[in-house]
């Protein structure tokens, strides 16, 4: 098997509840962005197993953790949620988040719309970015074009809920948010284009087009910003 060469950072990694050991290669400014600069591990390693991340963060393996945790996974609201009818909605592919979603914001399920959730911020928005952490996201290249191909069309609207508690990491409080910034599919890697107001790299906080961008290439984007793009018809 051929390793990449710029997946040359190594990490032994053990589960505390078992015997379990596993060894990856990850690349080093990955993990510098998540350890050092608050980026979310599903986003600074998508390539890695959700079971390889959850042992990165505490030390449990997938097996462990379903035994541990798999009971907690449904608060009464998500199983009252599930009970809901929806007999008579359309065949449309909708996962029971999706419902949430649209239940508490008064969104058309049956709408031309896609969701993506942040339910941890990004802490080094204000101070290296000059963002608002309330209204920051982080996002690649090869993201936004996943984004685009999962929408029916380029009119089709992506949500970003941005919804967790207070928090604390860095030395930076994190206070309670739950907010939805909109956008249209087509528009989406237009933020790149508007200046450094609108978006700018991850690596050093510039301005670079996204026609310029590599797929690897991160963008910290200020979403409170989307209300300036103009929404076409």
């Amino acid at each position: 098997m051929t390793v990449d060469k710029d997946f040359n950072f190594e990490l032994d990694l053990h589960c505390n509840k078992c015997d379990h050991t596993e060894t990856v290669l990850v690349r080093e400014r990955d993990y510098d962005a998540w350890s050092g600069n608050g980026v979310f591990i599903q986003e600074a390693f998508y390539y890695l197993s959700s079971d390889q991340r959850e042992l990165m963060i505490s030390n449990t393996c997938g097996v462990c953790w379903n035994k541990i945790y798999a009971h907690e996974m449904f608060d009464n609201r998500t199983v009252h949620d599930a009970m809901i009818d929806r007999s008579n909605e359309p065949s449309i592919e909708r996962n029971e988040l999706d419902h949430v979603f649209a239940d508490k914001h008064n969104i058309d399920i049956k709408g031309d719309w896609l969701l993506r959730v942040q339910s941890n911020p990004f802490f080094k928005a204000k101070e290296k970015y000059g963002f608002d952490i309330s209204s920051s996201v982080y996002l690649s290249k090869r993201q936004i074009k996943t984004i685009q191909e999962k929408a029916d069309s380029g009119l089709t609207m992506i949500h970003f809920w941005l919804n967790w508690g207070d928090q604390m990491r860095f030395d930076t409080l994190a206070l309670e948010t739950n907010s939805v910034y909109s956008v249209q599919s087509r528009l989406l890697s237009r933020c790149m284009e508007c200046g450094e107001t609108f978006a700018k790299t991850l690596k050093d906080g510039g301005y670079l087009p996204y026609d310029d961008a590599e797929d690897d290439d991160v963008w910290i984007i200020n979403v409170s910003k989307f209300n300036n793009l103009k929404v076409e018809v």
